[in-house]
């Protein structure tokens, strides 16, 4: 009967030492020596939606215009078109942050009315510094030049 009880607290104690270890063991195994895991705002990707609509102006190259996007909420745009094919956009914030993009169609239609193409984020300021994420427009040509924007941002 003696050994029976000592076998069974040998057990015990086992069981909850080999459970104690664990936490332990998977802690360094998921997080090496050295390695700092700390997760940044930047290091998130968000999805980001947006439109805006330029009104051509009588600066060759350049456009203005309106928006509103996810983590911009309504914005202002000035754009300048190093051709018709490619160029950069700035969208400025309510708080005056700015959010700055390259872009260049893949496609643009035979009458010039539709189009789509590719953008990814170039720099930042205020609470946009160091913005970083890509993504995909799409372009309408009315009265004014109309885009749909969807991708990633990280800031």
């Amino acid at each position: 009967m003696k050994k029976l009880i000592v076998l069974s607290g040998l057990l015990f104690v086992a069981f909850f030492a080999m459970n104690a270890m664990v936490p332990i063991l998977e802690k360094e195994s998921v997080t090496p020596m050295g390695t700092d895991m700390t997760m940044t705002k930047k290091d998130h990707m968000r999805p980001f939606k947006g439109t805006v609509s330029y009104t051509p102006s009588e600066t060759p190259h350049v456009s203005y215009g309106v928006g509103q996007a996810t983590h911009l909420g309504r914005f202002t745009a000035e754009s300048h078109c190093d051709n018709f094919w490619s160029g950069e956009d700035t969208f400025i914030a309510a708080d005056g942050s700015e959010a700055t993009m390259s872009w260049s169609f893949v496609y643009i239609s035979d009458d010039f009315t539709t189009g789509y193409g590719t953008w990814a984020w170039t720099r930042g300021t205020g609470r946009f510094e160091d913005t970083s994420g890509d993504g995909t427009f799409t372009a309408e040509v009315t009265t004014t030049l109309n885009l749909k924007l969807a991708g990633t941002i990280a800031y």
